[in-house]
Order: C-alpha cells, then structure tokens, then sequence
C-alpha cells in the first residue's frame, strides 16, 4: 500500500510542478512586458506587472513579495491584487490610454466590424475600470 501511495505522489508532483514552472514563466513574460512598457509609452506596465503579481502569487510566493514591496508600484499592485482597488489617478490614467487608444482605432484602417468589436472591448475595459472601489475596505480615503 505504501507504494501504491508515493506512485500517486509521483504522479500528481509533476502536474503540479508543470503549473508552477508555467506560472511561473507567464509571470516572467508579464514582467519583462511591463519593463518595456516603461520605456514604450505605447505599452502599459501597472497591469502587466499586476498579471505578474497574480502568476508570482501561485508560483513564487518570495517573487510575489518582491514585486508587492516595490518602492513605487507595490502598493497599488497588491491592493489591485487582494482588493480590486484602483486609485483615483490610475483609473484616470486607464480611462485617457483607453480614450486614446479608441481614437486611434477609429482613425486607423481596420474594417468596420473589427473597429466595432474593438470599441466595445473598450468601452467594457472602461467599465470595468470605473466600477473598481478606489479605497481598501480596512484604508481610510485620502483627503
């Protein structure tokens, strides 16, 4: 019995593993992504890292810690991450790159269909981003 016990060990290990070391690997793509976007103004770096942080949590509690506690992102990557809560200035932020980016995609070649869906994409993105709370329910609002 005690056998039939570590080959079910054994076989639930490497599924396992493969999950992390997937997280893993999707936590380092999205991180090196929000890297560039610090150079790019093109590319957003908050909600890559905040997809880090999420892949960082199941694979790398040390990695999540690391990102959390950065001096200037942190903060707001672990109360989107535990809370849902988006400050004031990011969801304007989100809000002008979405407006932006609609400007664009109506001003830009594509089909009638594909601006259309991609309007709505963002028009629920905006949503989203709107609904979110911008304090923790534990954090006092800022004055």
């Amino acid at each position: 019995m005690p056998r039939a016990e570590s080959q079910l060990q054994d076989e639930t290990a490497v599924p396992q593993r493969m999950r992390r070391l997937t997280y893993l690997l999707f936590g380092h793509l999205l991180l090196a992504l929000g890297a560039i976007g610090v150079v790019l103004p093109v590319l957003p770096t908050t909600i890559f890292w905040i997809g880090a942080a999420l892949f960082y949590a199941k694979s790398s509690p040390s990695l999540y810690r690391k990102l959390t506690s950065h001096d200037r992102l942190g903060e707001p990557i672990a109360l989107f991450v535990d809370h849902g809560v988006m400050s004031k200035p990011s969801k304007l932020a989100a809000l002008m790159g979405m407006c932006v980016s609609g400007l664009l995609i109506m001003f830009s070649p594509l089909s009638t269909a594909t601006t259309f869906w991609a309007l709505i994409a963002l028009a629920i993105a905006g949503l989203y981003v709107i609904s979110r709370p911008t304090t923790a329910p534990t954090q006092k609002p800022r004055n």
